[in-house]
């Protein structure tokens, strides 16, 4: 296996591993942790592993000689692989749309605080389970038709996806449509964020107010992840977009965009898990608390 991906896989695994941990602790403080943040997470989390695990079979085997033989029954199956290309485009609005929830929802709540506003803990389901069916919709709309064939590169020893601008004749507009609704996302969750920062320096410090700047920062950080991967993907599409001669020095930098692309994609994907459970707060102190239960419990037996 190649060392890149390599690397990916060593903080991957239990990266998907350490969302089980954090899930389970939220569950067993769902009084403290609240509905709304708690199904969102989950929601966020259930989005993010898929992104992660799609990306590996569209994505990052595709240059592991060890797995062409299934890119060889995948090249002839037009439904499977269409499925995995679309995916690619859908999870990074589906994931955008997570995090455009979380940081509402934590917005809402910080101010529902000294308001009492029940509106948000009354719809933010329906607003979760709608926004997403949208995002699919629209995804379906701008992408389809879509028909990327999977051909084997013998002079770069791997597999590579073709796309004939006179079949998926949406591309470029999919493509367009992605920058514009990643910035649009980045700018909501900006004004968003300094909102409810400024209500949090406002009000009294108590338990209730401490707890949600806990979950501010697991939701600012996912944020700061979304940043960071909407660059790599902002510069990929524009060279995608506006520089179409293969030959370019600047078209050349894809390759190096690209490599980076699968580590901010990760920190975007896998690192909500890690911050979640690094961060200062209730679900850290429960997971410590239960560790050291258990090796406590573990250690008397010995």
């Amino acid at each position: 296996m190649g060392l890149s991906n390599a690397i990916q896989l060593l903080y991957g695994i239990p990266g998907v591993l350490i969302y089980f941990v954090v899930i389970y602790a939220m569950l067993k403080m769902r009084k403290i942790i609240g509905k709304s943040f708690l199904e969102i997470y989950v929601m966020t989390a259930a989005t993010n592993i898929a992104t992660w695990a799609n990306s590996w079979l569209s994505l990052r085997l595709r240059t592991e000689p060890s797995f062409f033989f299934i890119y060889e029954w995948i090249a002839e199956t037009y439904i499977f692989r269409n499925t995995l290309n679309f995916l690619v485009i859908h999870f990074y609005a589906a994931q955008n749309t997570c995090v455009l929830l979380m940081t509402f929802d934590r917005f809402a709540v910080i101010h529902s605080v000294t308001s009492d506003s029940e509106w948000w803990s009354k719809s933010y389901l329906f607003v979760a389970v709608t926004s997403q069916i949208v995002c699919l919709i629209l995804d379906l709309a701008t992408t389809l038709p879509l028909d990327g064939v999977y051909r084997y590169n013998r002079e770069l020893n791997f597999y590579q996806v073709i796309y004939d601008t006179r079949v998926n004749y949406n591309l470029m507009l999919t493509t367009k449509v992605q920058l514009v609704f990643g910035v649009a996302v980045f700018l909501s969750c900006s004004i968003l964020n300094i909102l409810s920062l400024r209500k949090l320096t406002l009000i009294r410090r108590t338990a209730a107010v401490a707890k949600e700047i806990s979950m501010f920062l697991i939701s600012f950080c996912i944020f700061l992840a979304q940043v960071l991967n909407l660059a790599i993907v902002v510069s990929y599409n524009f060279i995608f977009v506006f520089d179409q001669s293969s030959g370019s020095p600047i078209r050349s930098f894809l390759f190096i965009v690209t490599e980076v692309m699968a580590y901010t994609s990760d920190a975007f994907s896998i690192g909500p898990a890690f911050y979640t459970l690094l961060l200062p707060g209730p679900v850290r102190r429960f997971i410590v608390h239960k560790f050291k239960t258990i090796y406590k419990s573990f250690y008397d037996k010995n």
